[in-house]
C-alpha cells in the first residue's frame, strides 16, 4: 500500500451534557469499542487494535494530555472523545478534533417513558444571567430566593445587577440597611422579595466598565498596586513627572488625561568632510 492510499481519520470530540447519551451514541457507532478514562491512559497504547476503535470519556476531568495526543498520533483507527462542555477541553487536544454536540435528551427520555406524569427537573447551578432572568420574570419569589441561596453571588455583583433591575428606592434601601457584617441569606431574602416578578418584564445587562491601566503604570515606576490614589497627587512633583514620562508612551500619558507628551526633537548630524589633494 502506497502513502496516497493511506487515510486519515480524524478523531471526533462528542460534547454535550449529562443524561444525553454521549456515550450510548459513541459506542453504537464504534460497535465495540476499547473504553478508557482521560484521567487513566494505560501504558499499552501502541498495541491497541484498530479494528476496535477507541472510546475516550470525560476528558474534561484531569485528562492526561500528552497520552492522548499520542494516541490520535499513533492510533490508526477511529477515536470517540466525550466531555461535558467544550470549555473544559484542553486545548491540544481540542485542535486535532473534529467537534460534534449531543443535543437530545435520552436519560429525559428514557425516564419519560417509565414515568410519564414525572415533571423535569429543576437545576439550580445557574449563571448570573440565568438568575436574573429567573428575578425579574418569575412570580414564585421562594424560588428565585432559592437560586439566589444556592449560587451564592457576592454581594457587590449582585449590586451591580440589582441597579440595572429594580426600583433605585429598593436598591437603596437594601445597600443601606444590610451591612457587610451580616448574613448573605438575609441581603437574598431582601433582594428576592423586593419585587414581585412579572411575566413580561425585561432584563437589563449591566454594562462593562472601561479599562484602566493605571495600576499596570503605578508599578513600572515603584508604586504598589493599592497605591494608585496617590499618583496624580504624586505627579506634581517635577522629578516624579519625569520619571513617569520616561516610563510611560504617549498613548498612556494622553489617557491620564495630561494632555501630550513634548516630542524629542532628532539631532542633526553632518557627515566629517575629508580632503584630499584633488579638492585643492
Amino acid at each position: 500500500m502506497s502513502l496516497l492510499d493511506m487515510k486519515t481519520i480524524q478523531p471526533v470530540l462528542l460534547v454535550g451534557k449529562p443524561m444525553t447519551g454521549k456515550t450510548m451514541g459513541a459506542i453504537k457507532k464504534l460497535g465495540d469499542p476499547i473504553i478508557m478514562y482521560a484521567n487513566n491512559i494505560p501504558n499499552d497504547i501502541y498495541s491497541l487494535p484498530s479494528d476496535k476503535g477507541i472510546l475516550i470519556e470525560e476528558v474534561h476531568y484531569k485528562a492526561d494530555v500528552k497520552a492522548i495526543v499520542e494516541i490520535i498520533r499513533t492510533y490508526k483507527g477511529e477515536i470517540i472523545i466525550t466531555s461535558n462542555n467544550q470549555k473544559d477541553v484542553p486545548e491540544e487536544i481540542k485542535k486535532k478534533c473534529v467537534l460534534s454536540r449531543a443535543t437530545r435528551n435520552w436519560g429525559r427520555e428514557h425516564i419519560s417513558s417509565i414515568a410519564p406524569n414525572s415533571q423535569e427537573p429543576y437545576v439550580l447551578d445557574k449563571s448570573m444571567y440565568d438568575i436574573m432572568r429567573d428575578f425579574v420574570k418569575n412570580t414564585n419569589r421562594d424560588k428565585v430566593v432559592q437560586l439566589l441561596k444556592h449560587n451564592k453571588p457576592s454581594d457587590n455583583y449582585l449590586m451591580i445587577w440589582l441597579m440595572n433591575n429594580i426600583h433605585i428606592n429598593s436598591l437603596a434601601f437594601l445597600d443601606g440597611h444590610v451591612k457587610r457584617t451580616w448574613s448573605n441569606n438575609y441581603l437574598y431574602e431582601l433582594a428576592g422579595y423586593s419585587i414581585s416578578g412579572f411575566n413580561y418584564a425585561q432584563l437589563n445587562t449591566p454594562s462593562k466598565g472601561k479599562y484602566s491601566n493605571l495600576v499596570k503604570i503605578c508599578k513600572r515606576v515603584g508604586l504598589k498596586s493599592n497605591e494608585s490614589h496617590l499618583f496624580l497627587d504624586l505627579l506634581t512633583d517635577v522629578d516624579f513627572e519625569k520619571k513617569v514620562k520616561s516610563k510611560v508612551s504617549n498613548a498612556e500619558w494622553r489617557k491620564l488625561g495630561l494632555g501630550e507628551k513634548k516630542m524629542r526633537k532628532n539631532k542633526q548630524y553632518y557627515a566629517k568632510s575629508i580632503t584630499t589633494l584633488e579638492d585643492f
